[in-house]
C-alpha cells in the first residue's frame, strides 16, 4: 500500500464523520430554525427571509455540535439500549 493510499484510508472515518454530521445537522437545524421562526414571528411573507437568516447562524453551530457530540451520543445510546444486529 502506498503512502497516499494509507493516508486516504486513515482519514476516511474522519471524512465520513464530517459529511454525516453536516448532512444531519443541515436538516435538523433547518427544521428547528423554521419552526422557531414561525412560532416567534408568525407565518407571513417575510418568514422565509427570517428563517434563512436564522438557519445561517444555526447550521454552523449545529454542525460543530453534531461532529463533537456524535461519538458521545453513540456511546450513550449503546449504554441505554443495545444496538440493532446487522443481519
Amino acid at each position: 500500500m502506498s503512502n497516499a493510499e494509507n493516508q486516504r484510508t486513515r482519514f476516511r472515518p474522519l471524512l465520513w464523520r464530517l459529511v454525516h454530521s453536516g448532512i444531519l445537522s443541515a436538516g435538523m437545524s433547518a427544521l428547528v430554525a423554521l419552526v422557531v421562526s414561525a412560532i416567534n414571528t408568525g407565518i407571513d411573507p417575510g418568514l422565509v427571509q427570517r428563517w434563512l437568516i436564522a438557519w445561517c447562524i444555526a447550521f454552523p453551530v449545529a454542525w460543530i455540535a453534531a461532529f463533537f457530540w456524535g461519538p458521545a451520543a453513540r456511546w450513550l445510546a449503546t449504554r441505554i439500549t443495545p444496538p440493532p444486529s446487522r443481519s
